[in-house]
């Protein structure tokens, strides 16, 4: 933070040189995190993309166990909701143990 606040007679003729100095930095850093927002978003949606195209179902799992990403075709197989995305990895593999027994149940 940047205390500029005093009596106006003793201020120093580089005062206003500092604050403009202080606001150019905070513009540059705002501009930095912006370039790195769309730089997130656009790696987001090609990694979104691509596991949308594959024609497997497709999961992802962060290292807490959470489902972070599921392509629409795992979603059809284990009919699987929006909502459950984030939760942990157990209710997934319960409903794949069911989809696994349907398909036993139809090969015997």
């Amino acid at each position: 933070m940047l205390n500029v606040s005093g009596h106006y007679e003793r201020v120093h003729p580089h005062t206003l040189g500092m604050i403009v100095a202080a606001v150019k930095a905070i513009e540059n850093e705002l501009r930095l995190d912006e370039t790195y927002q769309e730089l997130l978003r656009m790696a987001y949606e090609y990694s979104n993309t691509i596991m949308e195209s594959i024609y497997d179902g497709l999961l992802s799992v962060d290292g807490r166990g959470r489902i972070t990403h599921i392509n629409s075709i795992a979603r059809k197989i284990l009919n699987y909701r929006d909502e459950e995305i984030n939760t942990t990895l157990d209710p997934c593999l319960s409903k794949l143990a069911e989809v696994l027994e349907q398909i036993i149940c139809i090969i015997v």
